[in-house]
């Protein structure tokens, strides 16, 4: 039992990528979600900025990830990240 609503860009990805029902948070609240349709995606103006952060999040984190930083007051033993 419980009210059947709407759930577009703030669906978490497990949801908008599901063919069946799956368990999943909504506003803080336990639910299990149920794909009833899907649209075409628009790059409007509420839906630009969630792909451009999307894609710059996921550019920063690739960035992070090869990075190595080694300062140079400090022994590289102590500053080196383990490999």
């Amino acid at each position: 039992a419980g009210v059947l609503r709407t759930v577009a860009t703030a669906a978490a990805p497990e949801v908008r990528a599901a063919c069946g029902p799956v368990p999943t948070v909504v506003a803080g609240t336990p639910v299990t979600a149920v794909v009833v349709a899907r649209e075409p995606a628009e790059l409007d103006d509420a839906v630009r900025p969630l792909v451009e952060r999307a894609v710059f999040d996921e550019w920063l984190a690739a960035r992070r990830a090869a990075t190595d930083v080694e300062w140079f007051w400090l022994p590289r033993d102590r500053t080196a990240r383990p490999r």
